[in-house]
């Protein structure tokens, strides 16, 4: 997808809601951005963000995911209940939007406990990949809690995820990343996925999740869904909405219309 292609998007107001997967160190007021975004382009969504040791947690983070899509079932029945003509109109789609590597392993939860136990939530899914996935490993780890905690105590976001604050922390992260070295997200994404139609935003000035690593992502996803890519160029890591507000927009737009 090209920027013109965007600017020329029209979104046809298809019943669609949303579940909003928070990155490492993100707050609720940061996801209502995203849900405000939403809502203009009628998608109500709800938002989720996982804390960090879900990354060593599996039985506590499928727990949690499982009341998430309870909330998303409820969300999509009222969304029913409330079209005037049922007959006349689709089943309501639901788009799961995450959001670095802690939203895409929330997903990776995610995507099995739909298909065995959500099947009208399963039946339209579109999914959004936000400066992600990447496979986990201490440097990776590092760079995260870099930009979390940078963000946090800082504001913003550095170019380097290096800095006087964070840099005493990396090898303490670097100790524990042996827990969780064997999370190979990209890997687990593409053995759970269902064909579903996916949207990967990224950026090559991304030094957190690079460019590459999504790019490698979407290379492996060939042939196994309809996968549509925009770069944004210069912005940072989770910052592409704050940066280029409208692009973003327009480009979530596209995507909802076109699939």
């Amino acid at each position: 997808m090209t920027g013109s292609d965007a600017s020329r998007a029209h979104y046809d107001r298809e019943p669609t809601h949303g579940v909003l997967l928070g990155w490492l160190g993100s707050e609720i007021k940061n996801l209502q951005h995203y849900a405000n975004m939403y809502s203009r382009l009628s998608v109500p969504s709800v938002t989720y963000i996982s804390p960090w040791w879900h990354w060593m947690a599996q039985g506590r983070a499928i727990r949690s995911i499982a009341r998430l899509l309870d909330a998303a079932a409820e969300q999509r029945e009222e969304m029913v209940r409330s079209i005037a003509h049922p007959a006349d109109s689709a089943d309501p789609r639901l788009v799961m939007h995450a959001f670095s590597n802690n939203g895409a392993l929330a997903l990776v939860h995610a995507l099995p406990l739909l298909q065995s136990s959500y099947p009208d939530l399963a039946r339209r899914l579109r999914i959004v990949i936000d400066s992600a996935p990447a496979p986990i490993d201490g440097s990776m780890v590092a760079r995260s809690v870099s930009a979390a905690i940078h963000a946090r105590f800082v504001k913003g976001r550095p170019a380097q995820y290096d800095t006087v604050l964070t840099a005493p922390l990396h090898m303490g992260v670097r100790a524990i990343a042996p827990l969780i070295r064997n999370k190979d997200i990209p890997q687990l994404l593409q053995s759970r996925w269902g064909g579903w139609p996916a949207l990967c935003l990224y950026s090559t000035a991304d030094t957190c999740i690079g460019a590459d690593a999504v790019q490698d992502f979407i290379d492996r996803m060939d042939g196994l869904a309809p996968i549509t890519q925009f770069d944004f160029g210069t912005t940072s890591h989770c910052g592409h909405l704050k940066d280029q507000p409208t692009l973003y927009s327009q480009v979530v737009q596209h995507f909802l219309h076109h699939t």
